[in-house]
């Protein structure tokens, strides 16, 4: 464990007026066919780059942010947008990662209190498609918006620390080629690959994939209450969040039955899966709780509500000069 000092207040933990040519560079030089960019703040960021604006101090993250997983099925219609956002508001979630939106192309709408950002498919099929709701009082700390397929998608987020990248995701289920399976891991790790080293990364989604309760070989990524039996998309899942030091955050809190009675629900005989996850950067300590709401509704879909709360850990302390200091807790 290391432990990192600021003497005499916070310390910026990135300096956007020094990035390096790595972090400024967009991901459609590495991902595919071309996705358009939306930069808020720090310049024009592609072809559809939306107009500067100022940009807030950022999420404060020495104070409780919730952040939530579901699959809702379908987002197709803008009727539903108001339900969704009144199930948010009403759990106080302030960011949300949504998969099988159903919504072609790529944009932005706002209902209800909250921003959400979509990307689909580009033909305009209404398959697949995730999307990142994000509340009004935080959506001015956005700085940047990547829609990179139907099945991945980045928002960038400043914090008071630094930046925030966020990953929605939805991945091919078990039933897919092994071939397309290994295809969206590897398009997922380009992803990350443009995200800056600093960044504080969280990936959230359905990963149609449970963990497995035999943490041997992935103690980072996964705790002591893990679940289901582990299949092909579960040892993909888990090697992604090893290599990528990301931990699981339902498998490290024991929850009641009530809560852990499935993320989503298999189609055979209604199973319970814990497929959709969280998964949180290790590098600061900031994951403090994760339940399953399953009080959430949402019209026809079968998948619970995900939330972890995040907190950064802090520690005020004195150093022989009677100097304070704020400590901030990073793990190696």
């Amino acid at each position: 464990m290391l432990v990192k000092a600021i003497f005499g207040g916070i310390e910026a933990a990135s300096d956007s007026a020094g990035q390096s040519p790595r972090e400024s560079r967009t991901l459609n030089q590495v991902v595919g066919p071309p996705s358009p960019t939306f930069s808020y703040g720090g310049g024009r960021g592609g072809a559809e780059a939306a107009p500067a604006r100022r940009i807030t101090p950022g999420i404060n993250l020495r104070r409780v942010l919730r952040v939530g997983s579901w699959n809702v099925l379908s987002l197709s219609d803008d009727h539903r947008l108001p339900l969704l956002s009144g199930e948010l508001s009403r759990l106080r979630v302030d960011i949300v990662g949504l998969s099988e939106t159903r919504r072609p192309g790529s944009g932005e709408t706002s209902s209800g209190g909250y921003t959400y950002y979509w990307s689909g498919m580009s033909n305009g099929h209404r398959v697949r498609g995730v999307a990142i709701g994000i509340s009004s009082k935080l959506q001015p700390s956005v700085v940047e918006v990547t829609p990179v397929d139907e099945r991945i998608m980045r928002v960038r987020m400043k914090h008071t620390l630094g930046f925030m990248s966020l990953v929605a995701v939805y991945a091919p289920t078990e039933m897919r080629k092994t071939e397309e399976k290994e295809m969206f891991y590897a398009k997922l790790d380009s992803v990350l690959d443009q995200c800056p080293p600093r960044d504080t990364l969280i990936v959230l989604g359905d990963f149609n994939a449970t963990t497995g309760t035999v943490r041997d070989g992935y103690e980072l990524c996964v705790g002591p209450h893990g679940s289901g039996t582990r299949n092909t998309n579960s040892s993909l899942l888990l090697n992604f969040a090893r290599s990528r030091r990301l931990r699981i955050a339902g498998s490290w809190y024991q929850r009641p039955e009530l809560q852990t009675a499935g993320h989503g629900y298999s189609n055979a005989g209604g199973v319970a899966k814990e497929i959709d996850h969280i998964l949180v950067s290790t590098r600061w300590r900031i994951l403090q709780n994760c339940r399953v709401y399953r009080s959430a509704e949402f019209f026809g879909t079968d998948h619970r509500l995900v939330v972890a709360t995040l907190k950064i850990h802090v520690q005020v302390q004195k150093n022989p000069r009677g100097t304070t200091m704020l400590c901030f807790i990073l793990r190696n």
